[in-house]
């Protein structure tokens, strides 16, 4: 996905979630696209723990939700290939 107005796309395709996985890229993100509803869409996508592309180490994302909710993002670098 193009970064450049990442948020308003995803906010505009897909509003009625919460939050939105996209599928493992090179670059990890965690940001928030703000609504015209003054809701909020969590936007994260771990990174690739095969490909790095120009990123400095591969990495993963975990995420815990409780009750239906999102409680805790974390991401995780993997250490280098040995």
């Amino acid at each position: 996905m193009r970064s450049g107005g990442r948020e308003k796309r995803c906010a505009e395709r897909f509003g009625d979630l919460d939050v939105l996985f996209s599928a493992a890229a090179a670059s990890p993100w965690d940001t928030t696209a703000t609504m015209a509803d003054s809701g909020s869409l969590r936007l994260l996508t771990p990174g690739s723990p095969a490909d790095r592309g120009s990123q400095p180490y591969r990495t993963h994302m975990t995420a815990v939700v409780e009750a239906g909710r999102l409680e805790a993002v974390g991401p995780h670098r993997l250490p280098p290939r040995g």
